[in-house]
């Protein structure tokens, strides 16, 4: 079974600190060339922000440490809400 790869740049992103935006770009660009098909999305400060900078998903960097996994069991929390 080929599964599509899902990749989470964490980062203060949305902030838009020239450095922090062009470090994303940068992951983004460079992933796009070595994982083309994967599904790239961003954990940001400012998650409305990155998403129309960057055109990716992202979710807020405050919701984070509600996403865990269950023994033997699917992904709760932020990371199963984005990809619901």
């Amino acid at each position: 079974m080929n599964t599509k790869q899902r990749i989470a740049l964490f980062g203060n992103f949305g902030s838009q600190n020239i450095g922090n935006e062009c470090t994303l770009d940068a992951a983004r660009l460079n992933l796009a060339k070595v994982v083309p098909d994967a599904e790239l999305f961003c954990i940001a400060q400012e998650p409305s922000v990155a998403s129309a900078l960057h055109g990716l998903r992202a979710v807020a960097i405050d919701q984070a440490p509600a996403a865990r996994r269950e023994p033997n069991g699917p992904s709760t929390g932020f990371i199963a809400r984005l990809w619901a």
